[in-house]
Order: C-alpha cells, then structure tokens, then sequence
C-alpha cells in the first residue's frame, strides 16, 4: 500500500543527511523533503508543481536531464560532483507503480564524507591530502583555508584543528604577498604558473624554504572557478646540499686548476641541452689555443680530431646516462698541433629528477706520455724482431699486470701460449717438480734484493715432454721508486752442452781414477815389494847363519815385515767393506768411554816412546749414534799419528766437548806437523808426510780410512797444522736429534 502524499512528506523530512526531490514526467516537482535539504545545491526550498530545468542552472540541467529521463523509463544513475567548494553525491532512480512501472523519478542528494571513494575531483583531492608527504593546503577565493592535511599544519608548526584560523598572510612573507597576488591573478586569468619556490613563515617566527605548486579547482559541472590548492614541498634540505654545492664547485674548481691541465662543468637541462658553467680558462687557452666563447661559438667538434668524435658523443651519451666516463683523445690545437688529452667527466644525478643535472670535467695533457709510448712501442716492435730470429727462447714478463709475451723460438720449445689468466703459473708449471721451489725461491730473492739481473741452471719441460736443462738470464726492470715492473729474459736449452760437458767430466774422472789407480799400484806395489825384500833376504840368511843369536835377529825381521804386510791388508780391506755396501751397527754410545778405552789400548806406544797422554774429557755430555768397533778404529789411527809422528818425551793431548750441534774428539800433539801442500793431500791413500818412506811410519790409509769412518757416521774430520808447531785432529760427530 502506498503511503498518502503528505505521511511520504514527513517520513523524508526525518532523512538526518539526504534530501529528496521526487519528479513526474514532465520534470515537475511532486515532493521535495529531507533535513539535509537546506543544505543542498541549488536552494532547493520549492513548491510542488515547478520544473526542474528551471530551478536549477543550465549547466547543472545539461548534465542531470539525461539522468533524468532514463530514471523515468526504469534506468537509475548517480554521480559525485563539487558545489561550493563541498562534494556531492545525486543518485537517480525510478519510482515504479504496483504493475513494476515507472510512475515518477526521484533524486536522493546528500553530503560526501572524506571516507567515501569516488571519482570526482574532491575525493581525489582529499585522497592526495591523506597520502601525500608534501603540505596540501586549499584556500577559497579570498584566503581563507579550506581544508589542509596534517602534513600541511605539521610542516608549519601548527596543531591540526588550529590551522582553520591561519590566514595565506599569516604564513606568506609581507615582502612576497605581491608576487603571490600577481601569481593569484595570473591563475584567475587561465594561466599555467609554473613551480616556484616561496618562504613559508613557521609559527615559530622562523621561515622554510619551500617549492609551490598552485592549482586552480573548478566546478566539475560549470567549471567557475572555487578554490586554490598549493602543494608546499620542504626544500630546506635541498638548499643547504645546493648551497654546499656550490661550495664544492669552488673548492672543485681550485682542485682541478691544481691537478688538471684543465677543468669545466655543464649543466644539462631537462631537454638534454648542455650549458656551460665555467671553465678553468687560461690554462684552457695555453693548450687548445682556444677560448671557451670561441669554441661555444663555433662548436666543439673544431677541438677534436675527427676520428675521436664518434667516441666522444658516444660518451656524452654515457654521462648523461650517470656513467662516470675516463677516455682519451686528440685534439687539434689553433696553430694545427695534434695533442693528447686524457678527459674525465663526473656526472651529478638528481633523485627528484631523476636525470644527470650537472657533469664535471677535468683534462690532462698526456701528449708527451704518449709520445714515449709510441716510442716504448716501435721499441718493442724492434724488440720481437730480433727476439724472432734468435735461437733462445725470449720472454717479457709485465710484472704489474702479471702478462708475459714470449718469442717464437720459446712457443717452439715449449709450447707455451700466451694466456693472460695464465702467465706465471704456465712458467712455474714447465719447470721440473724437484727444482721448483728453489727456482722460484731464488727469482724472488733477487727481485726483493733490488738485484738488476737475475740467472738460474733448472729442467724445464718441452713441448715434446722431455725435461730439457736451460739456463735462464733476465734483466729486472723497476720503476722510478724502484719498485719491479718488468722482467726480460731469455732461455736457452743446454742439455746437449750439459751432455757434452757431463761426457768431458765422466772422461775426466775416468783418467783421474786411471791415475789414481796407477799411483795406488805403485805404492801399494812399493809397500808389499819393501817388505816381502826384507823377507827374502832374511830367510836367506836365517838359512845360511849357523849362530843362534843371529838366527833370532833374522826371525825377528821376518816376523815385523809379516806384520806389517797383515796390517796393510786389513787397511786395504777396511776401506773396500767403507766403500762398498756394509752396514753399520749404531747404537748409543758414550764418547768419553770410548776415548778412555783408546787410551788404554794404545799405553804401551807411547810410553814406549816416553810421551804423556793427558786426556780431558767434558762431562755430560750427549751420547752418540754410532759403530762402535768403527769408531774405536778411527780414533786409534788418529791417536797412532799423534804418537807415531811426535818426539820422545813429548805431550799429546785428547779431549772431548760440544760444539753446537755436534761431540767433538780432538788430538793435539807436537809432532813435526805439515805444510800446507801437505794438508792438501793428507787424506790421498797411501800418501804420507815423510818425504822418505822409513819402515817405523804408517802405510798411508790410516787417515783415509778414519774420514771414511767419520763420514759414514754424518760427522767429518778437521786438521789444523803447521810445520814443526805440531797437529790438531778434531774428529766430530752429530748429536741425535730427539725422536
């Protein structure tokens, strides 16, 4: 059932916030209620019977008279504008009979809140208030704010609800107000105004610079202009890097009139337009012959070789894209000199936009470095040339950047290529695993050292695999502060001359051991022919002397000269078993008991010969690995050449201590000693220090065989003498080492 008429009235005239308006076909009001009534565009306090069209501006019929007519054909609409600076939201629909026909239409108005979405301008623009980190301030027509965002009060120092009393005087400096009174009237009258920048008074008394972008809203439907809206952007922070900056070009440009040959900056405007800042001028002049209004004048493609310009665009690109650049180019000075210019441009970007703003350049003249590299060049060329023809293989190794050129011969003999990533690994690789280490070792010393040259005997393998011996001779090149920068060199392969050579010393020793063997023969024939004469001479006469007496002086001759052959032939046989593959049986020993026990067994020798054996012996000191059969033997034939050789009544002295590393046994006597010559040969088989041979001396090997002992214990024996001044023997030994 439908409600009468005037129930419908006060039903809608208790609608809190929307107002209504109910039409007929013919656009006439039938009802018009709602609180918010009063409210609503257009003064909408009518009388039933009044047309629509004619109590609302033509615009407004424009665009709402469509809406219109299809609510009364069963369509509904609705549609957000801006009336009055306020947002508002008609939505349009039919009113249908009992039989579902459109009897009337009817247009529901109310007030849009800052939460409702919408797409008209106020809700965008309330949206911009909420998001946005810049200061959105909206004054009507005569400067009182509108609305603001809490960015806007914040940024000005003011509370949020305060900032409704605040005035666009109250924030705008008394020395700006014309200019934003030009500004204001300039935007009344349809123009665009462009960003600027204004000081922006702070509650505090204090002011911001800030940037103002000032737009005009106007009504969505009859486009009248409402209100202004100025989005305020904190730029204090942008001043002060500007200000510094600027502080920097000069300090950049002293720098650069210092370091350089020359400097400029540019700057770039948003359409790509380079505009010269400054330029370090005189010195710019001394090297192109140019000034820079000449060349801004005539264009800088008449400083560059022609060659380089398709290089220097391509890098004006790469600046203006925020790459730091670094190039070199020729130029052609006024009076038509080529010059070498090394140029590197710094690019300043903008993050706000996005884009290079600024670049910096700063020139050196490197024309002279250049010339010395194309001289260093042609050099080198000459270099490879000789380098090609020569046998040995020539290498020229970059020590800075580790890459190392190699001849043709040395590609040939070794097959090496040259791999940058790969240079002195390749060398060190070739070389023979047993050599390596000291190779290198040996190269290193002399680079540390500041040697000039540096040369090494080493195996190096071929390209075929075989290890070839080389000699290799280098030349260390350094740099002003002394520092290594190259080395030169060149391998030769020697193996054959090595062969040849080791052939020559084969040949050698085999004519020295022929010599040896000869003289060996000859002694020892000396020694077993001497006693085997006695032998046949007094068997003679023991056969044909009839006295007993003499009998027995003969018997006895025979018996020494038997000794003595016994004696040599256990030598001779001791040092086959020293030279040949018999083992030693070691054990810890005490060297001081040894010395004792040679003592004993040698008393009746030399008091026999009236002599003192005063013997002193270091206490505690560490046993020894050693044979203890063979170390007795070696120092009883040292202690029988002190005996032997010294004079009745005579001192001969043993004593033991420790030297470093090693237990040393050492004989002094006051014999006859030796001469230089004489130590030369004094451990030569069969070689003894009297110029004559009597039958009371030794046979030759007692010393040779004690060094052999000595030797085979990884000790040595040392001999100090001097004629007539006596002899020191010093026979040492190591000391274990623990574990």
């Amino acid at each position: 059932m439908l409600l009468p008429e005037s129930l419908l009235q006060s039903v809608l005239d208790q609608l809190p916030e929307s107002a209504v308006i109910v039409f007929d076909h013919d656009l006439r009001v039938k009802l018009a209620a709602g609180r918010a009534l009063p409210t609503q565009p257009f003064n909408w306090r009518v009388a039933p019977g009044e047309r629509l069209p004619e109590i609302m501006p033509d615009a407004y019929v424009a665009a709402f008279e469509a809406a219109w007519q299809a609510a009364l054909t069963g369509e509904s609409h609705h549609t957000d504008f801006l009336f009055a600076g306020q947002g508002y939201r008609f939505v349009i629909s039919p009113l249908l009979d009992a039989n579902g026909v459109p009897a009337s239409g009817m247009i529901m108005s109310r007030l849009l809140d800052q939460s409702e979405p919408a797409s008209n301008s106020v809700v965008r623009y309330r949206a911009l208030f909420d998001q946005t980190n810049d200061a959105v301030f909206i004054f009507d027509l005569v400067g009182n704010p509108l609305s603001w965002n809490k960015r806007a009060a914040e940024m000005l120092g003011y509370a949020y609800d305060e900032f409704a009393r605040v005035s666009m005087s109250d924030v705008i400096p008394p020395d700006e107000r014309e200019e934003s009174r030009v500004r204001f009237r300039a935007l009344m009258a349809g123009e665009e105004v462009p960003v600027y920048e204004r000081r922006l008074r702070h509650k505090d008394g204090t002011y911001l610079n800030t940037e103002i972008n000032l737009t005009l809203v106007r009504d969505d439907v009859t486009g009248e202009p409402i209100c202004t809206m100025s989005v305020a952007r904190d730029i204090t922070e942008r001043k002060q890097v500007e200000t510094a900056i600027r502080l920097n070009e000069e300090r950049y440009r002293t720098i650069s009139e210092i370091i350089s040959d020359f400097a400029y900056a540019f700057r770039v405007e948003p359409d790509g337009t380079l505009v010269q800042e400054w330029m370090t001028e005189e010195s710019f002049r001394r090297i192109t012959g140019w000034s820079s209004a000449e060349l801004l004048r005539e264009g800088y493609q008449v400083l560059y070789h022609a060659d380089d310009l398709a290089l220097l665009n391509t890098n004006r690109d790469e600046v203006l894209a925020g790459k730091q650049v670094t190039d070199e180019y020729r130029i052609i000075t006024r009076d038509g000199r080529l010059r070498w210019l090394l140029v590197e441009r710094f690019p300043v970007w903008d993050e706000a936009e996005q884009r290079v703003v600024r670049f910096y350049g700063a020139a050196q003249d490197i024309t002279e470095r250049k010339e010395v590299e194309l001289a260093l060049r042609r050099s080198e060329e000459r270099f490879r040339q000789v380098a090609s023809v020569i046998s040995d293989g020539v290498y020229d190794w970059d020590m800075v950047n580790n890459i190392t050129w190699h001849s043709e011969s040395y590609h040939t003999m070794f097959g090496v290529q040259d791999d940058p990533k790969d240079s002195f690994f390749s060398w060190y690789e070739r070389i023979h695993p047993d050599d390596r280490d000291t190779v290198v070792e040996s190269q290193a010393e002399a680079i540390r050292l500041g040697a000039e040259d540096w040369s090494k005997e080493y195996r190096m393998r071929r390209l075929d695999g075989v290890y070839a011996i080389v000699t290799d001779h280098a030349v260390i090149m350094r740099d002003a502060a002394g520092r290594p920068v190259r080395l030169i060199g060149a391998v030769a392969d020697i193996t054959e001359h090595k062969a040849a050579e080791q052939h020559a010393l084969d040949l050698a020793v085999q004519t020295e051991k022929v010599l040896l063997m000869s003289e060996f023969i000859t002694a020892i024939s000396h020694d077993f022919r001497t006693p085997l004469s006695i032998i046949n001479t007094s068997s003679y006469l023991l056969f044909n002397t009839p006295r007993r007496e003499d009998s027995q002086r003969h018997f006895e001759k025979l018996r020494e000269q038997v000794d003595r052959i016994e004696q040599l032939v256990d030598s001779l046989l001791m040092m086959a078993r020293l030279d040949g593959d018999s083992s030693l049986i070691f054990e810890h020993l005490d060297v001081n008991q040894l010395v004792d026990y040679t003592a004993v067994s040698k008393r009746s020798a030399y008091q026999a010969k009236q002599q003192n054996l005063n013997i002193d012996c270091a206490p505690d000191l560490p046993f020894v690995q050693a044979d203890r059969q063979w170390l007795i033997r070696a120092l009883t034939n040292l202690l029988d050449n002190a005996i032997r050789y010294s004079p009745v009544n005579q001192s001969i002295r043993m004593l033991t201590y420790r030297r470093e590393t090693s237990i040393v046994v050492e004989i002094q006597d006051n014999g006859i000693g030796m001469s230089d010559e004489q130590l030369l040969r004094i451990f030569d088989p069969l070689y003894r220090v009297e110029t004559h041979r009597p039958m009371t001396g030794g046979h030759g090997l007692g010393l040779t065989i004690a060094r052999k002992i000595a030797e085979r214990h990884h000790g040595g024996i040392e001999i100090n003498s001097a004629l007539n001044q006596g002899t020191t023997v010093r026979l040492w030994l190591p000391v274990p080492q623990p574990n």
